[in-house]
């Protein structure tokens, strides 16, 4: 199953700037067409400039996105050029699995 399978995209994307934009303070949310993993990505800016990226992906993929992010933060420690990792969890009633990086 894959991110689109609860919504379309415009909706996913609603949706998650909904849940997010209290936490972070969004003002530029858009999704980004890269990258070769099924995970829908988007960029976020918030009001005091900070820059993140929103990965997300269905909730089926919990384990592995958390072993991921674990390793993500291991590698940041070793003080190797790679993104921040910021936060891991569920969003949307716990149907998606999330990290963000920056």
């Amino acid at each position: 199953m894959n991110c689109n399978s609860m919504y379309n995209d415009k909706e996913l994307e609603k949706e998650l700037f909904d849940e997010f934009s209290s936490r972070y303070a969004i003002k530029l949310f858009h999704y980004i067409n890269k990258g070769f993993s099924s995970d829908k990505k988007y960029y976020l800016e918030t009001f005091n400039n900070e820059k993140y990226i929103l990965r997300v992906t269905n909730i089926d993929g919990f384990e592995k996105k958390k072993m991921e992010f674990e390793i993500v933060n291991k590698i940041y420690n070793l003080n190797i050029n790679t993104s921040k990792p910021i936060e891991y969890g569920c969003c949307l009633n716990n149907r998606y699995v999330y990290q963000i990086l920056s």
